[in-house]
């Protein structure tokens, strides 16, 4: 499916503003004992079939911080970069993605890091002509859901592979095109999230996948 953003039909995340947070003190913290950003969220919705408990969400957070122009810094943008698979323990590290209780509504709390601007995420499914450009072995390097990742430098799979599924995949332009904040975020690359695909079985353990960008 590929992502479309700030539509207001089958919202399935947002991106940037604060999370939804049932416990505040949920919320991680990075080295310095501030909350990290929240980068994005996702909810029940991104799955059919009530394979997601919609008492539940996942969300990132980046440790991060923004500038006087409202950007995340370059610099910290590159500790979660995953150019090879050796990569994946380190980005662990400084983005972390996380299954956790769900409120209503964003909480009023924000980080001492900063925020970003929020954009909605909402999925339509291919267009014929989407297909065939998806058919060849790399895929496109569309903003898209539980479809074939487009890598700009190795390919890489967090282990056991079996164990994780690549499910978005977010292109820096679409973002910047609607807010300038969002400009280097991936350093003009990528972004990825592989879910772990057990993570139903021991709820509510928080860890749920890994994120990780690329950039030529």
């Amino acid at each position: 499916m590929i992502i479309e953003f700030n539509k207001t039909a089958n919202i399935f995340g947002v991106m940037g503003g604060n999370p939804y947070l049932k416990n505040l003190s949920d919320w991680p913290l990075n080295e310095k004992g501030q909350r990290m950003i929240h980068f994005f969220t996702l909810f029940s919705i991104i799955y059919a079939g009530g394979q997601f408990d919609e008492r539940y969400c996942i969300s990132i957070y980046l440790d991060n911080e923004t500038n006087e122009r409202g950007q995340l810094k370059r610099g910290f943008s590159r500790r979660y970069a995953i150019q090879d698979n050796d990569g994946f323990a380190t980005s662990k590290q400084y983005a972390k993605a996380l299954l956790l209780e769900k409120s209503k509504k964003p909480v009023a709390e924000i980080s001492e890091s900063g925020v970003l601007p929020v954009i909605t995420m909402s999925k339509r499914h291919f267009t014929d002509e989407e297909v065939m450009q998806e058919s060849n072995e790399e895929g496109t390097d569309k903003s898209k859901l539980f479809s074939l990742p487009h890598f700009l430098q190795d390919d890489v799979h967090p282990q056991p592979a079996m164990k994780y599924q690549p499910i978005l995949q977010l292109n820096e332009y679409d973002l910047t095109k609607l807010h300038k904040e969002y400009e280097g975020v991936f350093l003009n690359g990528l972004a990825y999230f592989w879910i772990d695909q057990n993570y139903r079985k021991y709820m509510p353990v928080k860890d749920a996948g890994y994120f990780g960008i690329q950039y030529l």
